[in-house]
């Protein structure tokens, strides 16, 4: 029996969030929906993107029990537009943000503070495309405003910086409710606020990361390199009669996580392993809060087996992740 969630206008037109159906095909899925929920619904289910465990797919795909569909109608002229030809395009865009942090580990710290703007901002911009899609609204340049500053400010003034950028980045999206009657409402404010928090404690905590010690650097992007591996490994190993992942994704993140832990011991000096797999640990639940939290904003419900919408969604886990690394690294390495 798969799970059917619904999205703005389809949520309105069905009067509930989420629906089981018994059917072994997303066509059969949408059809049976359409029947129980009616005329309107049906129109909206026409020119709605459809959703299989986080990737586009088609009528034809098989579903069991487990399986998520998700149906995210046009917003504002246009639905968000991704071909089913292209595999994994987020988790590739991950790994390339992934990338370009870890080739700034041969470049300066000044550079970092940039590359960790760069890849928070990113993350933002794509949280807010992915809303935008099932009719939410987050006052962008507000949570990025937070997002620049808590760089920033770690370079500039360390520990107390980081803190005072944070209590910014709640305060921002709340003075700007004064500069238009849309940004008032507490949907958009709570959005904004959580962005602009997360995003602002996920590149302040970055960069103290790197100007703490390029060991503890190595060790975070060792850490979530593998973790954004085992996650992905994870979610594609199925079983092809239930349909469904044979390894759930907060399993996979533990287990990478204590991994990349332990062996950035061989590769770094001066970290114990019974630390390392301390703050392996630590890592690996604030990297599924990261992603509760990603799903959370993108698809208004937590998704804890399935990936949610967006194509950066592999640095959700991160933005929490982090931190949760810095703060346990500060403690005991």
């Amino acid at each position: 029996m798969a799970t059917l969630r619904l999205f703005a206008s389809l949520r309105e037109a069905a009067g509930t969030s989420s629906v089981d159906i018994d059917a072994d095909t997303v066509g059969e899925v949408l059809d049976q929906a359409a029947a129980q929920f009616g005329e309107v619904f049906l129109a909206g289910l026409a020119t709605a993107q459809t959703w299989l465990n986080g990737e586009p797919t088609n009528r034809d795909a098989r579903v069991g029990s487990g399986d998520e569909i998700a149906l995210i109608p046009p917003v504002s002229g246009g639905a968000l537009t991704q071909s089913t030809n292209t595999p994994s395009l987020d988790s590739v865009l991950s790994a390339a943000v992934l990338g370009i942090f870890a080739l700034g580990l041969t470049l300066s710290t000044g550079i970092w503070v940039v590359l960790a703007v760069g890849g928070v901002l990113g993350w933002v911009w794509d949280v807010s495309e992915t809303m935008r899609t099932r009719g939410a609204r987050v006052n962008v340049a507000a949570a990025m405003i937070g997002s620049a500053l808590g760089a920033n400010a770690a370079w500039a003034w360390g520990y107390v910086g980081v803190a005072v950028a944070v209590s910014v980045a709640a305060i921002v999206p709340m003075a700007w409710a004064v500069t238009g009657s849309n940004h008032r409402n507490l949907a958009n404010l709570s959005h904004t606020a959580t962005l602009s928090v997360v995003g602002t404690l996920a590149s302040g905590s970055l960069v103290m990361v790197r100007i703490t010690s390029l060991e503890q650097t190595r060790m975070l992007l060792l850490v979530a390199g593998l973790t954004g591996l085992g996650v992905w490994i994870a979610t594609r190993q199925t079983n092809p009669t239930a349909q469904v992942s044979t390894f759930d994704a907060n399993t996979a993140t533990l287990g990478a996580a204590l991994i990349g832990g332990i062996a950035s011991t061989f590769l770094t000096k001066g970290i114990s392993m019974p630390a390392a797999a301390l703050v392996a640990v630590i890592t690996a639940l604030g990297m599924i809060a990261g992603r509760s939290i990603g799903s959370l904003i993108r698809t208004d419900q937590v998704l804890h087996t399935t990936t949610s919408p967006g194509r950066l969604t592999g640095l959700d886990s991160m933005t929490v992740g982090v931190a949760a690394f810095w703060m346990a690294a500060r403690w005991f390495l």
